[in-house]
């Protein structure tokens, strides 16, 4: 091994929904859900138009979509994302996404 080796030696980039510095609570708290949830599908159109654009222009850049995960280390975490997502994690992003 040497300085550098592995991903802090490598360009690594990661298109992410998420919109500006705020947390998705505070979106929802400050707009109101529908304004929210407009909010978040902007974010997961311009990851979707980089996609395209990868793709359209052969961009050679090892583009992998992967997903993404909310986690939860402490249960005062997990209660958060509850509130935020209203308890149902799989029912919101089926309503982001399509």
């Amino acid at each position: 091994m040497h300085v550098g080796f592995g991903a802090s030696g490598r360009n690594t980039g990661f298109l992410c929904s998420q919109v500006g510095t705020k947390t998705f609570e505070e979106y929802f708290a400050k707009f109101g859900s529908q304004k929210a949830l407009k909010i978040l599908q902007l974010g997961r159109e311009a990851v979707d138009h980089v996609v395209d654009l990868v793709r359209t222009e052969g961009i050679d850049c090892e583009l992998s979509q992967t997903g993404f995960a909310f986690t939860a280390t402490s249960k005062s975490q997990l209660k958060k994302i509850r509130k935020v997502w209203g308890g149902s994690l799989l029912c919101l992003l089926f309503r982001i996404l399509h």
